[in-house]
């Protein structure tokens, strides 16, 4: 209620599916001035320069939309806590997230309630797509005598066990900001 008495719902909100309205307050969390996501830039650098682009996970849509619309309403709690945390703590969250991404600060991008609400708003959280173990993939395209470029959350990077966990223990060289 007080976000309503704030003026971020509106009446009637309680009548909103619970991720719609975790979507919204998300979106009422980053404010203004953030641009598409990192994806969108490299799609479109390699479109640019006619790199050719292989996926190493996808999914349809429509069994993403079916089990959205069949799961019951509680399978999206965790989203919409963590989408009114961030929606209380304000676009300053979000900024702070940026500046620690920005410098390279990975547990304090991790730790940020921005970055959870990422994290728990998908596909993979909801239990609608499995989650897609992604080093194998990666390690073998190191492995390759190409140019890779890898568009990953940090999280999947980052985490215990995780993408620069593997290659580490693969015997690659991992040069950048400390991630444990």
């Amino acid at each position: 209620m007080a976000l309503k008495n704030r003026g971020v719902l509106k009446a009637g909100f309680e009548r909103t599916h619970p991720i719609h309205l975790a979507l919204k307050l998300r979106n009422v969390a980053e404010g203004k001035g953030y641009g598409p996501g990192v994806d969108r830039y490299v799609r479109t650098t390699m479109k640019k320069h006619k790199v050719k682009m292989v996926p190493i996970a996808t999914a349809k849509a429509k069994l993403i939309l079916n089990d959205f619309f069949s799961n019951p309403p509680q399978t999206y709690t965790r989203c919409l806590i963590d989408a009114i945390t961030v929606a209380e703590a304000g676009p300053a969250a979000v900024k702070a997230r940026s500046d620690a991404w920005a410098e390279r600060q990975v547990a304090a991008v991790l730790g940020s309630p921005a970055d959870k609400v990422y994290e728990t708003c998908s596909p993979v959280a909801w239990g609608v797509l499995p989650r897609t173990d992604l080093r194998s993939q990666i390690r073998g395209l190191m492995s390759q005598p190409q140019l890779t470029v890898a568009v990953v959350n940090l999280r999947s990077l980052a985490a215990p066990g995780a993408i620069l966990d593997s290659l580490a223990a693969g015997g690659f060289n991992i040069s950048g900001p400390s991630w444990k």
